[in-house]
């Protein structure tokens, strides 16, 4: 997410696309370059299988970032298995923006994800649920009075989602935190909880527990 945070502060510097860069942009762009390198080498397994199809989804923000990240959640042989199929980030707005609003558009992109990734993968899920850190956007959710035009707009669309059910989880198991701190390719090749979810996962659906 740093490269994306980098090529923003270029445009507000109004630069061209072929216009040179300065010597400490260069060096910045070169640091990036270097932290990818593990990338470069890392397996991903793309084989989906079993049955008993869930997805789970993570949302968070930071003043820089938000973010969304969907776990495909299957039962193979009886052993559940719980991966990341997708994930989703974007640098928030120049115009400056609450958190709480910046965690309804983490929340918004979510609950998309939640909608397209079953197209995708055209295979029946029983179940999708989203979790969030913000005890806010899930008041807001729940609210009867009149809210901003913003919040209200934006809670219409994930409200029109009828099968999306919305929990809360604690920063520290909620991988999209990961995104929305930053994390160095090296740390996030390593990162159990980027590339499977929090260690409850198939407890929640198996016994459909509430995360909280």
């Amino acid at each position: 997410m740093e490269d994306y945070l980098f090529i923003k502060e270029l445009w507000k510097q109004e630069l061209d696309w072929d216009e040179t860069l300065n010597s400490s942009q260069q060096d910045k762009w070169c640091n990036l370059y270097e932290d990818l390198l593990p990338l470069s080498s890392l397996p991903i397994p793309r084989y989906i299988g079993g049955d008993g199809y869930k997805l789970f989804c993570f949302s968070d923000a930071s003043a820089k970032v938000y973010s969304a990240a969907v776990y495909l959640y299957s039962t193979v042989g009886g052993t559940a298995n719980v991966n990341l199929i997708f994930s989703k980030a974007r640098v928030a707005p120049t115009k400056h923006l609450s958190i709480p609003k910046l965690e309804l558009l983490a929340v918004l992109i979510g609950t998309r994800a939640l909608n397209y990734v079953p197209n995708q993968l055209q295979a029946p899920v029983t179940d999708r649920i989203l979790w969030t850190d913000s005890q806010c956007v899930l008041h807001w959710m729940k609210s009867h009075k009149p809210l901003p035009t913003f919040a209200q707009n934006r809670l219409k669309e994930i409200s029109s989602h009828k099968d999306v059910k919305f929990r809360y989880i604690s920063t520290s198991q909620n991988p999209a935190d990961l995104v929305t701190r930053g994390l160095t390719a090296e740390e996030l090749v390593h990162n159990n909880l980027w590339w499977h979810g929090p260690s409850w996962q198939d407890k929640v659906a198996i016994l459909g527990l509430s995360a909280d």
